[in-house]
């Protein structure tokens, strides 16, 4: 899967922190975007796209799984630019709406505010600035910008 996967333009310039985390550990290599993107120019767009998104889907899992919050909070960064840089807005907001989870409370919800030790509010906190370097992305931004803070006010 990673081997037609394009997320080389979603990595932050400071990787360090996460290529000894268990996921990359457990994948035996750190993931080099760049000695892979020989094969990328032969695979059509929307086959990268697909799995590109289907590869740091499973990153995510991966980390929960091996409850690794600082691979997480990496791979969940990388995850939210690729869906920036692709205008993914319906996925986008699906992972907005999980992490801001309910903004009234109610005694049928499920979600958990935190998951591996990470505050998700703080994580939409950080997912959000992201989502400005697309403007078609800057409702959205707004919608959940509000939210938060009138969260932060109650």
């Amino acid at each position: 899967m990673v081997q037609c996967a394009d997320f080389r333009s979603c990595l932050p310039t400071h990787d360090a922190p996460v290529s000894s985390g268990p996921l990359a550990v457990m994948q035996g290599r750190n993931l080099n975007a760049g000695r892979l993107a020989s094969r990328l120019s032969s695979t059509p767009h929307h086959l990268q796209q697909s799995m590109t998104l289907a590869f740091l889907e499973n990153q995510l899992t991966s980390a929960l799984t091996l409850q690794s919050a600082a691979e997480y909070r990496h791979w969940l960064l990388i995850y939210a630019r690729f869906l920036v840089s692709e205008g993914s807005e319906n996925r986008l907001r699906e992972l907005c709406k999980e992490l801001l989870g309910p903004v009234h409370k109610s005694a049928a919800t499920a979600w958990e505010p935190s998951t591996l030790g990470l505050r998700k509010r703080e994580l939409l906190r950080e997912v959000l600035p992201v989502m400005v370097e697309n403007l078609r992305f800057q409702r959205l931004f707004t919608e959940y910008q509000d939210q938060l803070e009138l969260l932060r006010t109650k």
